[in-house]
């Protein structure tokens, strides 16, 4: 697979002794086939390189390992079974990639894209007064900037 996108996660194979794992082209396809769906092009670079173990979301709860017993099936239903409890409608269809459980994940919309936007969505968001409430929150403008600043962290704090 030819990386355009995530070249720095290309080139930072291994930080803080954490080593990406890749995720054969094989099982992407597969993956896609299952959700009937195309992944974004930097999803899939993302995979490619560090979709199988710890990467450079390692830090959630449940990042993004697809190996023998693949999570992402229930994560994307842990997501949308909170949704429904917070009463919040998500019109558009999304991917979430990261959790920290049901309350808090990072997902992209379908429709944004080769490399979308992330988007962080909590269950309880504090407003001035105090109240929570549940909400979305863009936090990169592109999922490539959003993985280069966790390596940036990476690098830098260690995991």
């Amino acid at each position: 697979m030819e990386i355009k996108h995530l070249k720095k996660m290309e080139k930072n194979p291994e930080i803080a002794e954490t080593s990406n794992i890749g995720l054969p082209i094989e099982k992407i396809t597969v993956i896609e086939q299952q959700i009937n769906k195309k992944l974004p092009a930097v999803y899939r670079e993302f995979l490619y390189l560090g979709g199988n173990g710890a990467n450079m979301i390692a830090d959630f709860n449940n990042g993004c390992y697809i190996d023998e017993t693949p999570e992402w099936p229930e994560q994307q239903q842990r997501a949308r079974e909170q949704l429904e409890e917070d009463g919040v409608k998500i019109e558009r269809d999304f991917w979430v990639f990261a959790d920290y459980g049901r309350e808090q994940w990072h997902f992209f919309y379908f429709d944004e894209g080769d490399d979308p936007p992330v988007y962080y969505y909590c269950s309880y968001f504090t407003d001035k007064e105090g109240d929570e409430y549940p909400g979305i929150k863009r936090i990169a403008d592109s999922f490539s900037k959003y993985i280069n600043a966790k390596i940036d962290d990476k690098k830098k704090n260690g995991y």
